[in-house]
């Protein structure tokens, strides 16, 4: 048989940890959690398991005994409550919301998540956008070179004879016109 672990909770403390939770006998105690009243009797000697003690105090509707944050909060009409404080009442639906709200915050995070991550990604790319411009930069300064010499080079000069005049070629008649034209 499988023995539950004790905590030291026996004797007078669980006498009277027995007695808020509404069980003024060892034989109350004893049918209400299906154990024989020798049981009962041992676990004020001994110490009792703690799941005994944990649903002895549920029932004495303190919860202080959860940790520091519970202190001064207890069941009561059916309600968790503060007894001090703002006196905050919370039922069986709040408690219940509470699940809902968490479950809704945990999607929240994730999506936060996710977009901190788009985010970074449209950063990275916002980054190698600018690196791209400053490569395309150097090269548009040349092709706008390369085209006022190219326009200068077809334009008639100032003081040049206008038969020194160079002309874009027009295709293959065309220079073979101008190879005609030069040979006469």
């Amino acid at each position: 048989m499988k023995t539950h672990p004790s905590i030291r909770v026996r004797g007078l403390d669980l006498l009277k940890l027995r007695m808020e939770a509404g069980f003024n006998s060892w034989e109350k105690l004893a049918v209400f959690l299906d154990v024989t009243k020798r049981t009962v009797q041992n676990w004020e000697k001994t110490g009792a398991p703690t799941h005994v003690v944990k649903f002895l105090r549920l029932l004495s509707q303190d919860l202080s005994w959860m940790g520091k944050e519970w202190q001064g909060w207890t069941i009561a009409g059916g309600e968790v409550m503060e007894h001090y404080g703002a006196g905050y009442r919370l039922g069986a639906g709040e408690l219940r919301a509470f699940r809902h709200i968490e479950h809704a915050m945990e999607l929240g995070q994730r999506k936060i998540k996710e977009l901190e991550g788009r985010i970074r990604e449209l950063e990275e790319a916002e980054i190698r956008v600018r690196e791209l411009e400053a490569e395309i930069e150097p090269l548009q300064a040349q092709f706008r070179f390369h085209d006022f010499l190219s326009r200068l080079v077809d334009e008639e000069l100032p003081g040049q004879p206008a038969g020194k005049r160079r002309t874009k070629p027009q295709g293959k008649e065309s220079d073979a016109k101008n190879r005609n034209a030069g040979k006469s």
